[in-house]
């Protein structure tokens, strides 16, 4: 997912413009109708922008991976992308491209027409060019202040690349994993995927061409 800054207009007398902060009351009624998917990050609003092929295909193969899985043991839910996260420590709401939740789902009445999940086991983000840095620090951060999240997992578009990281039995030690082979297993939550399923029928923009593509050019 990318992300756009949306800013309201500024004063004609200010030389640098300066995005002014917004309540989280009118960022609500801005998501109330639910036809813009809007993060909400401490005063600032983010538009996300719509996302590539790669993207879609990768969310597409691990939602079906992993409700294929969950649907054995029927104590967890998982929600592709259109799931409200709020995070109270740091003051904002996200929309990750994958939430899974164990056991019972708690809520937060945000406003009349907007719930949003407080308290899940594992969040996904599907990485892009635009958001890499911010989602792996900042956004990272701010999830590892949720007591009941176990486990981020950080999914490249640009290659066959996943990132995990898992809490220890000691809250502020989480240790992380790298995956980069087809036949190599991604524990997500109680389930382990192969790598080759979550990049299944994905092509990347940037790979190089086959030798036989390119003789005789």
């Amino acid at each position: 997912m990318a992300y756009n800054e949306v800013n309201e207009p500024q004063s004609q007398y200010q030389s640098e413009p300066k995005p002014q902060r917004v309540s989280l009351e009118d960022y609500l009624e801005m998501i109330a109708d639910g036809e813009r998917r809007l993060e909400y990050h401490d005063g600032q609003v983010v538009d996300i922008q719509s996302a590539t092929e790669q993207h879609g295909k990768i969310c597409t193969n691990l939602t079906f991976e992993i409700s294929t899985c969950q649907r054995r043991s029927e104590t967890c839910d998982v929600y592709a992308g259109d799931r409200e996260l709020w995070v109270a420590e740091c003051n904002k709401m996200f929309y990750p491209d994958h939430l899974i939740v164990c056991g019972e789902h708690r809520f937060k009445q945000m406003s009349k027409n907007v719930k949003a999940t407080i308290n899940p086991s594992v969040v996904i983000e599907v990485l892009s060019d635009s958001t890499e840095e911010f989602d792996q620090t900042k956004k990272a951060r701010c999830y590892k202040t949720l007591k009941s999240l176990k486990q981020i997992v950080f999914v490249s578009q640009e290659e066959k690349y996943v990132r995990t990281i898992i809490k220890t039995e000691n809250e502020r030690i989480w240790n992380e994993m790298e995956f980069f082979e087809d036949d190599e297993k991604v524990p997500i939550g109680d389930c382990e995927i192969l790598l080759k399923d979550i990049y299944r029928r994905v092509n990347f923009e940037n790979a190089p061409q086959n030798a036989s593509d390119t003789e005789g050019s």
